[in-house]
């Protein structure tokens, strides 16, 4: 039933991260460690969102806890930070890098359509991007994610329609 409960949780927890919630997520982790103290999840899920937050102090707090626990996850951990860290650091830019062709693979990320169905300028944006790369690179096959599940069937027609006007 413990298991269970944590599932709960994560998933509750997972519902308010999507919703840009993050202190109601951490006490919701919070208390999937009252039922289960020694959960190297909720507790490296605490340490990357209050690491997230700023929180550094309580983040080292959760990793040190993973650390005595499980000290391999403690590594995948860091791996995982200094990896966003590099990332975030790096300039965002529209232009398409230079790539060797071979073995090349395009991939977007969907985005959820708004209410009537239309297409977020996000999602358009994305798609024009996907596009200018099909054409730089025509052998690369492209994949499209799907947006927020409970649209997807919606989201795979719209791009569908999508790519037959756009041709």
């Amino acid at each position: 039933m413990a298991g269970r409960r944590t599932a709960e949780t994560f998933s509750a927890a997972s519902a308010q991260i999507a919703r840009k919630h993050v202190d109601a997520a951490i006490a919701l982790y919070r208390t999937a460690l009252d039922t289960a103290p020694n959960d190297v999840d909720a507790q490296s899920y605490l340490a990357g969102w209050s690491r997230y937050l700023g929180r550094q102090t309580g983040a080292n707090d959760y990793v040190n806890q993973v650390r005595a626990l499980d000290p391999a996850r403690t590594d995948r951990l860091r791996t995982m930070f200094a990896t966003i860290d590099q990332k975030v650091s790096t300039p965002l830019t529209d232009s398409l890098p230079a790539l060797p062709e071979p073995g090349l693979g395009i991939v977007t990320l969907g985005y959820a359509l708004h209410g009537d169905v239309s297409m977020n300028d996000i999602l358009i944006d994305r798609l024009q991007q996907t596009k200018a790369a099909a054409q730089r690179w025509p052998t690369a096959p492209v994949v499209v994610t799907g947006g927020v599940e409970q649209s997807a069937p919606l989201l795979r027609a719209v791009l569908a329609r999508c790519r037959i006007q756009r041709r």
